[in-house]
């Protein structure tokens, strides 16, 4: 019988630096996304209104990125809890707190509403879901739009545990 075959030490180094390093990968981006409630499919967050940016949006399922947003006096003192107020205050009254930059997936209502600005006059401008969607997608002209897509600050509205509305606000 045939004596097995001894793995060198530095191999079994290298072996196992490899196992921790992709243990970590696969924990990393499952944690990047997260379903909120952990339901299977497009998860549900707590009824009521929730700030931050949404990062996709397919018309069934909207990926956000929550945060809390402060403005006015609120906003120095957030940053100043936080270390991050410079000399001389914040030089906008606003301050947004993202300690956290998971993703959560959240199920589109069908009834879904979204409002977005208007880069040209900041005024608000109503579509719904499929419009969105098309804008997302490129197949639909959204250039009227005031800020980027892809980090688009909003207010949603959960109910029932859909989103049945996103509107952006106005960050300078």
């Amino acid at each position: 019988m045939a004596r097995p075959r001894r793995v060198p030490p530095g191999v079994r180094v290298l072996l196992v630096l490899l196992a921790i390093v992709l243990i970590i990968g696969v924990k990393s981006a499952l944690d990047s996304h997260v379903d909120v409630a952990g339901t299977e499919g497009p998860g549900v967050a707590s009824d009521g209104e929730h700030t931050g940016f949404v990062t996709s949006f397919s018309g069934g399922e909207i990926e956000f990125d929550p945060a809390d947003v402060f403005r006015g006096a609120e906003a120095e003192a957030a940053a100043a809890a936080d270390g991050e107020l410079p000399p001389g205050g914040l030089p906008n009254p606003v301050y947004v707190r993202n300690p956290d930059e998971a993703l959560v997936r959240l199920a589109v209502a069908p009834e879904f509403q979204a409002v977005l600005l208007s880069h040209a006059d900041l005024q608000p401008r109503s579509v719904d879901a499929a419009t969105l969607a098309g804008i997302y997608a490129g197949e639909t002209d959204g250039s009227w739009g005031y800020a980027s897509l892809t980090s688009w600050p909003v207010t949603l509205t959960v109910q029932g545990g859909m989103v049945v509305r996103a509107e952006e606000f106005y960050l300078p």
